[in-house]
């Protein structure tokens, strides 16, 4: 076996770092989560991974690097839930868009963390608020590929284009509201009314 790659408790140098790397990122969603962007001090990751500064830059070159790492992940979640949702059950659109909703709002309430860390920490960092933008112009796009595949190709584009447009923005204003407590709401009475509003605007 390569020098590079010795074993150590039975896993290879590549499963630690992956280990290691795994504690950061959960370290950092729970910081950022319950504490706030503020308090994720790289010092306060590895304290709270158990890890050593030294072993931080073996994954990440700084704390910006893995808040974007972490936004990417979280969209992966979120991206998977509405096309979950989007593909189960039965053919009604609306029964199908419904799924999708509830399983969006699964995800960034089920976990509180998942919610804050995705939309209201690091608001004023630059390089995080456009990678933000990135993430809703890229999950934007599924929608569309999703209200497609429901309701076939819009004679629109530019319509669509804003339909999408103002479904993501208003559920992204919706979720930080809720967050923040300034929308009292369950889950259920959320997600029927993201479905009744997004198909409202998507047959149009």
């Amino acid at each position: 076996m390569a020098s590079t790659d010795r074993m150590f408790k039975g896993q290879s140098a590549a499963e630690r770092r992956a280990e290691r790397k795994a504690k950061l990122d959960a370290a950092a969603l729970e910081i950022i989560g319950t504490r706030g962007w503020g308090e994720a001090t790289m010092t306060e990751i590895c304290r709270t991974a158990g890890l050593t500064e030294r072993y931080f830059y073996e994954s990440y070159r700084n704390r910006d690097e893995l808040y974007l790492a972490l936004l990417d992940r979280l969209a992966e979640e979120v991206r998977d839930a509405i096309v979950g949702g989007l593909s189960t059950g039965p053919a009604d659109p609306r029964a199908r868009i419904e799924a999708g909703a509830r399983a969006l709002v699964d995800v960034m309430f089920g976990d509180p963390r998942i919610g804050r860390a995705a939309l209201s920490e690091g608001l004023d960092t630059p390089v995080l608020q456009a990678k933000r933008r990135q993430i809703i112009q890229s999950l934007g796009t599924v929608i569309e590929e999703q209200r497609a595949a429901l309701f076939g190709p819009s004679p629109d584009p530019a319509r669509a284009a804003m339909t999408i447009a103002a479904i993501s923005g208003s559920t992204s204003e919706l979720f930080i509201r809720r967050l923040e407590g300034r929308l009292d709401v369950d889950d259920a009475q959320l997600a029927r009314y993201l479905a009744d509003a997004a198909l409202a605007l998507l047959q149009v």
